[in-house]
């Protein structure tokens, strides 16, 4: 009996550990992980630092080198992936340092070549991006291509063409990220300089800048930025690097903003303040409701459920290529639209952490998409349909007669996540019954509806 119940003791304590791992290792990729992104498909996209571009459509399970027979793909894979991007209509954006901007529509089969004459350089080293429900996808990308070529550029067709952003005021000692406001209202552009030098913000695009980190009353005026991330349209978090003469943390640390960047609050608690040498906040992710990841280069990997007003460690689980626990050092990482979260662990493979809650195995692609009942049934002129998304999409709808024709022009539209409304113009239509049929990121809903004069 007393064996059994030791037998028993031990096997509790072996499941408790094993559920106290947050992390597991997945098989890949077999090469130094430097940016992640997702798309609404269930797929996950690993940007290495010389081994161009992977993905995996199961989880981490098996990883796909997208340069694989690829031949002529234009990444190349002796240079590094800084950033990887996926807009709201899935298309990838990838920047690489040497080799410039490109973009993929279809998953990253093949991809297209963003770099022309209004983009001088290709010694790219951060792109990202700003949805615009309706309108092309709008790109920033910073160059850093010596002294005479540190530089911003915009897109405002989806990297088709280049707008150069002047720089005025901004000191030029290297250019380590820009960013874009995503709040609609807003034209505020970002601009991190490195080696002390600060974070810049324009609300002109580029006629006029401002430093807006400086404070040398508590040893915040030779700062550096290296990451940023919006969790709403105004909601933002920054990470500032190691500072060590700094009176409120010497070590990487977190900024919030509740104001699209006009105020800022350090979020410190139960984070690690010794300073840490050379260390730097490596990457964001934002998951559900307030939950927030930030990645370190050398003190760990921290979540906060509450916006960044407490954090906690997660390390758990995250080993390195032996096997071995690591110190939770990451490159940055990603939150997928079902809330599993992948992390470019240093020195191992992808780590990831699959939400229990949200997991279908069988089907790992998300049902973004629900609609209401068509108003009025019957209708006359016009007949309305509410359409509810769960991530930013773009939607087709389409009406047919009982005979298979297309009876309207095709309806076309970005949306954000939340709910809408689709209008039907039936004025020239004749009394009957009509089919339609609505799709978003592959998922369709269909039904129908009458036409009564």
């Amino acid at each position: 009996m007393r064996l059994v119940v030791s037998l028993l003791a031990l096997v509790l304590s072996t499941v408790a550990l094993h559920a106290q791992k947050f992390w597991e290792s997945t098989t890949g990729p077999a090469a130094s992980v430097t940016c992640l992104a997702a798309n609404t498909k269930g797929m996950v996209f690993a940007g290495t630092d010389l081994a161009g571009m992977y993905r995996t459509s199961d989880l981490g399970q098996t990883w796909e080198w997208l340069n694989d027979g690829n031949e002529g793909s234009g990444l190349d894979l002796d240079k590094p992936i800084k950033s990887v991007d996926v807009d709201a209509n899935n298309v990838i954006f990838v920047c690489q340092a040497g080799n410039g901007v490109y973009k993929s529509t279809d998953d990253g089969v093949s991809w297209i070549d963003c770099n022309n004459a209004s983009l001088p350089s290709k010694q790219v080293v951060h792109a990202t991006i700003k949805n615009r429900p309706g309108q092309p996808t709008m790109v920033a990308v910073g160059i850093d291509g010596g002294p005479s070529m540190r530089r911003m550029y915009l897109s405002e067709d989806a990297g088709a063409t280049w707008t150069q952003v002047s720089l005025p005021g901004v000191a030029y000692t290297a250019v380590f990220q820009v960013h874009i406001s995503p709040d609609p209202s807003s034209t505020k552009l970002w601009c991190m300089i490195g080696y002390n030098k600060g974070l810049f913000r324009t609300t002109d695009v580029g006629a006029s800048w401002r430093r807006i980190d400086t404070d040398p009353s508590s040893g915040e005026d030779s700062d550096n930025y290296r990451n940023m991330v919006w969790t709403s349209n105004t909601r933002v978090f920054v990470g500032r690097n190691q500072l060590q003469g700094s009176a409120k943390c010497q070590n990487a640390c977190v900024l919030r903003s509740d104001d699209d960047g006009e105020t800022w609050k350090y979020c410190l608690t139960g984070w690690p303040t010794a300073n840490f040498q050379s260390n730097y906040v490596s990457g964001f992710g934002v998951g559900k409701g307030d939950e927030i990841f930030a990645t370190t280069f050398k003190s760990g990997t921290f979540y906060s459920s509450n916006a960044g007003d407490n954090w906690s460690e997660k390390k758990d689980g995250m080993v390195d290529f032996n096997g071995d626990q690591t110190d939770g050092s990451a490159n940055g990482l990603v939150v997928t639209y079902r809330n599993h979260v992948f992390i470019g662990t240093l020195g191992g493979f992808v780590s990831r952490h699959i939400d229990p809650t949200t997991y279908v195995q069988d089907n790992p692609l998300p049902e973004v998409l629900s609609l209401g009942a068509p108003m009025p049934n019957p209708g006359v002129d016009r007949i309305h349909m509410p359409l509810t998304l769960d991530v930013p999409a773009s939607v087709t709808a389409r009406v047919y007669a009982s005979t298979g024709m297309e009876v309207l022009q095709p309806y076309t539209q970005m949306f954000e996540a939340g709910t809408h409304d689709i209008t039907f113009a039936t004025a020239y239509l004749p009394s009957g019954v009509y089919c339609y049929r609505v799709e978003a990121n592959g998922t369709v809903r269909s039904g129908t509806f009458t036409v009564q004069r």
